[in-house]
């Protein structure tokens, strides 16, 4: 399977390719957004530091549908650096303890973990979302890219130097999208 470098103007076409495949596709953005439009979530949580470049494919998306943008937060799950039991566990306390607070009154959450090689990250972002008290959390776990880089991702707005791209991506997977009923 190909998949882009960095992420960056060299590679735009090439994620383009990637995510806006038609619906059916189960790799591309399009097909999960398809999806999720059936179970709107009450936030997404986007690992830090390379799914942040897709709260701006969320926020054209559900401006295209003329949506309200469900609440878009980070997840610090990097299980590189949690591989020994007790820093991993002390990893988590800790991201329970900053995003508990933002996710109080939800119950679905949906986790996207942009570029992904053993699936540990995503799982350690399920993990925390359960124990701040989420009941329904489902996954998107692609590899639309390889990696953005720190330097160009604003954690504090969710956004990116990549930001009219990735939001022309989630404008253009809405115009791509069969009609659909939602259920919230």
């Amino acid at each position: 399977m190909f998949v882009a470098e960095q992420l960056g103007p060299d590679e735009y076409p090439n994620v383009e390719q990637w995510m806006l495949r038609p619906p059916g596709n189960n790799l591309s953005f399009t097909h999960h957004m398809h999806l999720k439009q059936r179970y709107v979530p009450d936030a997404y949580l986007l690992t830090a530091y390379s799914a942040v470049p897709i709260a701006d494919s969320l926020r054209g998306f559900y401006a295209s549908l003329g949506q309200q943008v469900p609440q878009l937060h980070y997840v610090r799950a990097d299980t590189s650096t949690s591989r020994e039991v007790d820093l991993r566990r002390i990893r988590v306390a800790d991201e329970v303890a900053r995003l508990k607070p933002l996710l109080t009154g939800m119950t679905r959450v949906c986790i996207i973990d942009q570029y992904h090689a053993t699936c540990k990250t995503s799982g350690m972002a399920i993990e925390i979302a359960k124990q701040c008290g989420i009941h329904q959390v489902f996954s998107i776990v692609e590899n639309w890219y390889q990696n953005a880089d720190r330097d160009d991702i604003d954690l504090v707005n969710m956004t990116s130097i990549h930001a009219l791209f990735m939001n022309y991506i989630g404008r253009q997977a809405a115009h791509n999208l069969p009609h659909v009923t939602t259920h919230k």
